[in-house]
C-alpha cells in the first residue's frame, strides 16, 4: 500500500510536506518564446545571404558567452543577435546596416513583450499542489519580468509565496526554510535545471524531481557537463509529478555516474 503524503480528505494542513517550484520551462514555456525570437532572427539573416547553419552556430556560441559574462536577463538575447550580425558582416567584409540593427532590436524585444504560456498540465498540477501543500515558487531572473509572467498566466493564486532571486543555491533553500520555520527535508524541489534546482535541492536535503522539459520543435541539452550529485526522481511530463509525490516508493530513483562513483 502506498504511503501517501496526503491524508484522507486532502487538507492543506494535513501534511508537513511542502513544495518548492521553478517557473521557466517548468510551469511556463519560456524557451518557446526565445525559440520564436531566434527563428525570426535566423530567417532575417538568411534573407541577407548568410548560411543558416553558420548564423546558428555563431549565435549559440555568442549567447553562451554572454550568459556567462552578463547573466540572466532578457535584453541579453537581442544583444547576442546584434553581436552575431556584426561578426557575420566582419567575416564577409561588409559594413553593418543601421536599419538591420534596428530590426534586430525589434526581434530581440520578442522575449520581453511576448508572455510565455503555461505548459501542458501546469494548471492542473498547481491546483492539486495548492489544495494539499504549502507551495513556494522560487524563480531566477529580473523581478518585474518574472512577476509579469506569473500574473499574465494567472498563476499567482496557486502559491503561498513566490520569490524572485538572482541565483539558486543550497543557502537559498536552507535560509528560506529557516525563515518559514519549515524543515527542508520535508520539501520537494521541482524544476528543469540540474544546476539551479536539483543539485542545490539534493545538497540541502530535500527530495527532488527533475522535470524533463522538451520543446515541441527542437531539442537541446541544457547545462552540458552538469550531473545530479545525488538521487532524484525524473518526471517526463508534469502529470508524473503528482504521482511521484503521492507515492514516491513506486517510482525509480535516478542517479548519475558522478553519484555512483562517490558511493564506492
Amino acid at each position: 500500500m502506498c504511503a501517501s503524503n496526503i491524508k484522507h480528505g486532502g487538507n492543506r494542513n494535513d501534511s508537513n510536506t511542502w513544495v518548492i517550484l521553478d517557473l521557466d520551462d517548468t510551469l511556463v514555456d519560456t524557451s518557446d518564446v526565445y525559440y520564436m525570437a531566434r527563428e525570426t532572427f535566423l530567417e532575417e539573416m538568411v534573407s541577407l545571404g548568410f548560411p543558416r547553419s553558420q548564423v546558428l552556430e555563431m549565435f549559440e556560441r555568442t549567447e553562451t558567452k554572454n550568459i556567462k559574462r552578463l547573466g540572466i536577463f532578457p535584453e541579453r538575447y537581442g544583444q547576442s543577435m546584434k553581436e552575431t550580425y556584426r561578426q557575420l558582416c566582419s567575416q564577409k567584409g561588409i559594413r553593418p546596416s543601421r536599419g538591420i540593427d534596428h530590426l534586430i532590436e525589434r526581434i530581440g524585444r520578442i522575449v520581453i513583450q511576448r508572455i510565455p504560456q503555461p505548459l501542458p498540465g501546469a494548471i492542473p498540477l498547481l491546483k492539486w499542489l495548492y489544495r494539499h501543500y504549502f507551495v513556494l515558487l522560487i524563480s531566477r531572473g529580473i523581478d518585474h519580468y518574472q512577476r509579469r509572467k506569473i500574473e499574465a498566466a494567472g498563476l499567482e493564486h496557486f502559491f503561498d509565496r513566490f520569490l524572485i532571486v538572482d541565483e539558486k543555491s543550497v543557502l537559498t533553500f536552507t535560509e528560506i526554510a529557516d525563515v518559514l520555520g519549515k524543515d527542508i527535508r520535508s520539501a520537494w524541489v521541482i524544476g528543469d535545471s540540474i544546476k539551479s534546482d536539483i543539485n542545490p535541492g539534493i545538497k540541502a536535503g530535500a527530495r527532488c524531481i527533475l522535470y524533463e522539459y522538451r520543446h515541441k520543435k527542437y531539442y537541446w541539452r541544457q547545462e552540458y557537463g552538469k550531473e545530479p550529485e545525488g538521487e532524484y526522481f525524473l518526471a517526463k511530463k508534469l502529470a508524473d509529478i503528482r504521482e511521484i509525490i503521492k507515492c514516491p516508493e513506486k517510482w525509480p530513483r535516478q542517479n548519475s555516474r558522478l553519484f555512483r562513483k562517490s558511493m564506492r
